[in-house]
């Protein structure tokens, strides 16, 4: 992975257990691994798509621009933490906690698709993974629309990776992600 990745572990530490903390810092993300557990940190930033499927460019930004530029309304919402820690938000600006609610996946906006074709795996993860979650119909509409979804313009490195994340799914989850793939015409 060339993200530039600094992996810090530490096996002596207050929690108690041994934790890995992975940071990338091309996107401004970091992960902390636990067990079988994970959290990821994020600084609140912006993306610019130069091309189509092209990976964005990646800046520190607001909270709103944030939330505006992750793949799914029930990515989108974040808790803001403010007061040394003694106060906390939730901010759900694109009705997350809604679509949760309803167990819908929906992209953001018209473009998903263009910026970023990968979004139509995770879509199928998510739905497949997450009990009773459906994709909402405008959003099945962009993904089996070719003006809308440029899967062509993805490098096989990309959809590589993809297909491993998949891949590292519970076995039954794995059948249940290929079938959809098919049956929405992307595993040609």
């Amino acid at each position: 992975n060339n993200n530039n990745n600094n992996n810090n572990n530490n096996n002596n530490n207050q929690i108690g257990l041994p934790y890995k903390v992975t940071i990338h810092d091309k996107f401004k993300t970091a992960v902390f691994h636990i067990s079988n557990f994970s959290i990821d940190f994020v600084t609140a930033r912006s993306e610019v798509y130069n091309s189509a499927a092209e990976l964005p460019i990646v800046s520190t930004g607001s909270l709103e621009d944030d939330m505006n530029r992750r793949d799914f309304t029930i990515n989108a919402i974040a808790l803001k933490i403010v007061e040394n820690f003694q106060q906390a938000y939730l901010y759900d600006i694109l009705g997350g906690c809604q679509d949760i609610a309803n167990k819908i996946i929906r992209v953001l906006h018209q473009k998903s698709f263009i910026d970023d074709p990968t979004r139509v795996f995770r879509a199928v993860r998510f739905e497949q993974r997450l009990e009773g979650f459906q994709i909402a119909i405008e959003t099945e509409n962009l993904i089996v629309s070719n003006e809308n979804c440029k899967l062509e313009l993805l490098s096989w490195t990309r959809i590589y990776n993809e297909l491993i994340i998949i891949f590292n799914e519970k076995i039954d989850c794995i059948d249940k992600i290929l079938n959809r793939l098919e049956k929405l015409n992307i595993l040609k």
